[in-house]
């Protein structure tokens, strides 16, 4: 990190982060050195935001220890989540009539595996578990095959679908034609496509968080590192690609953080604050 990639400007008002790839490190945890800067930006009056694809069950607990984070923005921006309260605050479902759209696709892309999130949970289709297990050696949706996705369409909140024949680019071209215009379509770094409804994006989720909570555009920063934070890091006052980040986040966001897993939010934060992060006390 150089000196042109320090905040410029006055301290923020808030401060939104990514989560895989971004605040947790190689092994899925916020590390003591983060937690203790996340810490010292609230103390100083910054609110601190989580902005993640991942479901909101498992974003809280990896999230609730820092003491740090109030408002997760989940699924691609489709569910925002009070952790202080322990509950939801809204969800942004596709329409039924789009999703049965999004459902339709196996049978015009044989092959396809869907996952996909309701209210009630997470859950994926036996062609999904394959592809799930061959790439990570593990399912973690391996008992929730039930209800089958036509019938969760009239409460979806987001769809994955994987094609073990596609590698991501390939299959956002296959699919991009059969899609409705209004879906927003994303990749969180796996090989899989994300699709929630018109609006649910990071960037278009932040910024109504920001309204709520008061806060000028002008006050906000954020860190990401895949395709599904772009529109945070362009919306905000300054975003901070990871040294890590996909190439194209990279290609079009100024300044850098360094690696997720040399603490690189955490680095951020500590050279914007007044004074010195204290070492973390639990």
């Amino acid at each position: 990190m150089t000196a042109a990639d320090r905040l410029t400007g006055p301290l923020p008002g808030l401060l939104a982060s990514d989560l895989d790839g971004t605040l947790l490190s190689a092994t899925s945890k916020v590390s003591d050195r983060t937690t203790a800067a996340l810490r010292a930006a609230r103390a100083a009056g910054v609110e601190v935001v989580a902005a993640t694809g991942r479901s909101h069950r498992t974003a809280e607990p990896l999230l609730t220890p820092t003491g740090a984070i109030r408002w997760a923005i989940c699924s691609n921006g489709a569910t925002l989540f009070d952790l202080q309260r322990h509950e939801v605050v809204s969800h942004n479902f596709l329409q039924a009539t789009v999703a049965r759209s999004v459902a339709a696709l196996a049978d015009a892309l044989p092959g396809a595996g869907f996952a996909w999130e309701t209210p009630d949970g997470l859950f994926r289709d036996p062609t999904m578990a394959t592809i799930i297990e061959a790439r990570y050696g593990s399912d973690p949706w391996a008992s929730r095959s039930e209800p089958p996705l036509l019938e969760s369409t009239d409460h979806l909140i987001k769809v994955l679908l994987g094609h073990a024949a596609y590698d991501l680019d390939e299959l956002l071209a296959a699919v991009a034609p059969l899609l409705d215009p209004s879906l927003e379509v994303s990749s969180s770094g796996a090989a899989f496509i994300e699709i929630t409804a018109s609006g649910s994006e990071k960037g278009q989720a932040l910024a109504r968080l920001c309204e709520e909570l008061a806060v000028e555009q002008a006050e906000a920063l954020a860190f990401g590192d895949q395709i599904n934070d772009l529109g945070m890091l362009q919306w905000v006052r300054q975003g901070y690609a990871m040294a890590n980040a996909h190439p194209e986040v990279l290609a079009v966001t100024p300044h850098r953080a360094p690696h997720h897993d040399d603490d690189g939010v955490a680095q951020v934060i500590e050279t914007l604050l007044p004074q010195p992060v204290p070492a973390q006390q639990d």
